[in-house]
């Protein structure tokens, strides 16, 4: 019986994807490959047309690859089974380290990877296969590298439109609003009178003293079609951008991308360029409803409550939770729970259903955690700018000789190809050892500093401070109401509990919590039950590998 194959195709762009020639490339070449490889039968086609995999948005739970690798996780692709891609790039441009680990993950659930361009198939049983490891590491290499170059092309490009646009050139197809047409000349913009008339609408429906959330929920029954880049139902965050935006004065800031705190973020740069687009809104109408939004006091007065503003996450969603003081009954007078609610519930971004979740509890959980961990063992602090500016050159040089020996691998014929796969895999090893150095020590730098932990909290000043100071070793903390998780940067598992929603964990609990996450925080998930098998290593209540420590996918 032949073994099922499984034919990925991707492109990054919507121009690619339209045109469709790379798409069908890849297909007619997986076909071809198959041919010299009987044992396997092509069972599916998996397509990201026009999915970035320089951004890993083909590994989002709604992409092509994404759903494919979640079948692989449930047990639904069989054993043995042949993943095909053009050539290791197609799975991932993130560098070496994150590809690998998706092909790691493949292997550990028995898929092979055949690879069009060397007409080779990695097997996931082959644990010493150096030539194919070599291979892979050099186009997850190149495909990062290509890539970068690309961004950073693009980026010089768009500078001169954005400055060309700014002097009455050519308009920048990018800078378009949902309401207007770009001209075949790109000289001006055509207005779409029917999506003018429903920005008029909000304008004046929000003048008129309707809420945001009013006035999403009317078009939504009416059946309104939405304007933007929004797929499905009108939600809060459009109607507010909508007016908000200075767009409706034909106004346009140009944004540029920039990586802050290791995300890309979009910000404002240059001055904003007048009569840019056309106007579809006076400013009166504008001034007006903009007026009718609540005014906030900037830097915020009183306590700061939100202790964890930031980094909080919905665990049914992903979408950060927000809080909000419940005040006090106007009858008894008695303080209810202070609550988090989910910003993609409230906005109608989501199908998330998760409600209110109770404040106080989470918070007395991450600070009794936090109180009975040894940070010195997770997080070592020193100084190390000058080693970590020194592995960084060494860093450069490996990845020349990288860039160096691959090119050549590709051109040589002969006896001298082992010589080179070997060179190759040593400049590899280097590479990653220096990697692992760096980040070592970048993790490293995290200033040590418990006492902090025991600062009055009901002195605004001093909540500011703890979290200012937690947001620097922990990635995100996350909940549902029933069970809350604590992710420490750098570190390959979350601390997870279930907890009592209102009432939270008893002293005595958080203490174990901790000690147990202490003890396995940097083991892998098969380290810990061939642990679990030692007697005395750990307690029996501390078996629970799922109720305390979660591997981070």
């Amino acid at each position: 019986m032949k073994n099922k194959a499984y034919s990925y195709h991707r492109v990054s762009t919507e121009i690619q994807a339209s045109s469709g020639d790379g798409m069908q490339r890849q297909r007619d070449n997986a076909l071809k490959f198959l041919k010299n490889y009987p044992d396997y039968i092509l069972h599916d086609e998996i397509n990201d047309a026009g999915v970035s995999a320089y951004k890993g948005h083909n590994l989002l739970a709604d992409a092509g690859l994404g759903k494919f690798i979640a079948a692989v996780e449930s047990g639904k692709i069989e054993h043995d089974s042949l993943l095909i891609l053009e050539n290791a790039d197609r799975l991932s441009r993130q560098g070496i380290r994150k590809g690998q680990t998706i092909i790691q993950l493949l292997f550990d659930y028995k898929i092979n990877i055949g690879l069009v361009k060397f007409n080779l198939i990695l097997r996931h049983d082959d644990e010493n296969d150096i030539s194919g490891a070599m291979l892979v590491a050099a186009a997850l290499y190149l495909g990062r590298l290509e890539s970068e170059q690309k961004s950073k092309r693009i980026k010089e490009v768009f500078d001169i439109q954005r400055r060309s646009a700014a002097k009455g050139g050519k308009k920048l197809a990018l800078a378009k609003r949902p309401w207007l047409t770009l001209s075949d000349d790109r000289m001006s913009f055509l207005v779409n009178s029917d999506k003018v008339a429903i920005v008029k609408r909000i304008f004046d429906m929000k003048i008129s003293g309707l809420g945001i959330m009013k006035i999403v929920d009317a078009f939504n029954t009416e059946g309104v079609s939405t304007i933007g880049f929004a797929k499905s139902n009108w939600n809060t965050t459009l109607v507010t951008n909508t007016i908000k935006s200075r767009t409706v004065l034909g106004e346009y800031h140009p944004r540029t991308v920039q990586v802050i705190d290791g995300k890309e973020k979009r910000v404002l740069t240059g001055e904003p360029i007048k009569d840019y687009y056309p106007r579809i809104i006076p400013d009166d109408v504008f001034i007006k409803a903009n007026a009718t939004f609540k005014s906030t006091v900037v830097g915020r007065t009183g306590t700061y409550q939100h202790l964890f503003r930031g980094f909080m996450k919905c665990a049914c969603c992903g979408y950060s939770l927000s809080y909000k003081n419940s005040g006090k009954s106007k009858y008894t007078g008695v303080k209810y729970p202070d609550r988090l609610y989910c910003n993609g519930e409230k906005s109608r971004s989501t199908d998330c259903k998760i409600g209110h979740i109770h404040y106080k509890p989470i918070e007395d959980i991450v600070l009794g955690v936090l109180k009975f961990l040894d940070f010195k063992q997770i997080f070592t602090p020193s100084d190390n700018t000058n080693q970590i500016s020194l592995l960084n050159a060494q860093k450069i040089e490996c990845e020349h000789a990288i860039s160096n020996y691959t090119v050549a691998i590709g051109t040589v014929k002969g006896n001298a190809l082992p010589l080179l796969l070997q060179k190759l895999g040593d400049c590899q090893s280097d590479l990653t050892e220096v990697n692992a150095k760096i980040s070592d020590l970048m993790h490293s730098t995290v200033n040590i500093d418990k006492t902090i932990l025991d600062l009055d909290l009901s002195i605004d000043s001093n909540r500011r401070q703890l979290n200012q100071y937690i947001s620097k070793f922990v990635d995100y903390v996350s909940s549902d109401g029933w069970e809350m998780s604590i992710k420490f940067r750098h570190q390959p598992h979350a601390l997870t509990t279930e907890y009592h929603r209102k009432k939270g964990l008893p002293e005595s609990d958080l203490k174990e919590l901790a000690g147990c996450y202490q003890n396995f925080f940097n083991t892998t998930k098969e380290e810990f039950n061939a642990m679990d098998n030692l007697e005395g290593v750990i307690t029996e209540d501390c078996t629970d590998w799922e109720q305390h420590v979660e591997m981070e996918d």
